[in-house]
């Protein structure tokens, strides 16, 4: 039940990484139309801020979680398995 616990607030990470993507992406298009450099000085800022937040998100952390999740699903299967015979 922990490490199910723990792989739930790592999807949380997950949610909270996805919307700092949208942000990211939002601030990309405002650069694209930023005029002086004050504005893409700002928004740079701002760029750097969210990345920091990131914490390194990476598709192969999601793959390992994944992975995780699975092996633990199936202890506790397994567990229940025995339980009920």
């Amino acid at each position: 039940m922990r490490e199910m616990g723990d792989i739930k607030n790592e999807l949380n990470h997950i949610g909270v990484n996805y919307k700092q993507e949208i942000r990211l992406r939002q601030i990309e298009k405002k650069q694209k139309y930023a005029k002086g450099v004050d504005a893409i000085l700002k928004l740079s800022k701002e760029k750097d801020a969210v990345l920091d937040e990131c914490g390194g998100f990476s598709e192969e952390k999601l793959d390992a979680l994944m992975k995780r999740y699975e092996e633990a699903t199936q202890r506790v299967g397994e567990a229940l398995w025995h339980i009920l015979v």
